[in-house]
């Protein structure tokens, strides 16, 4: 039991990044000259950045590394 909830968590990252990246490429392909389009899919793909680092930041097991990943969560947050 203890394995699915750990699963749960990146199930649900997974869930989001798919689903913000298929919405950004729909907006993006249907009109690619737009910029609001552009801009649309520029703050999606931070938004999926900032997510799959923020999942990271919290299964490394080394304080370095989950240092420097926080550091970078900060980084797309801002």
């Amino acid at each position: 039991m203890y394995l699915f909830s750990f699963n749960l968590d990146l199930i649900f990252v997974g869930l989001a990044v798919i689903t913000i990246s298929i919405l950004a490429f729909i907006i993006l392909l249907n009109d690619h000259k737009n910029t609001t389009n552009r801009a649309f899919f520029f703050f999606s793909f931070l938004t999926v950045a900032y997510g799959i680092i923020n999942y990271a930041a919290y299964q490394v097991t080394s304080a370095n590394v989950a240092l420097w990943l926080l550091r970078l969560t900060i980084f797309f947050a801002v």
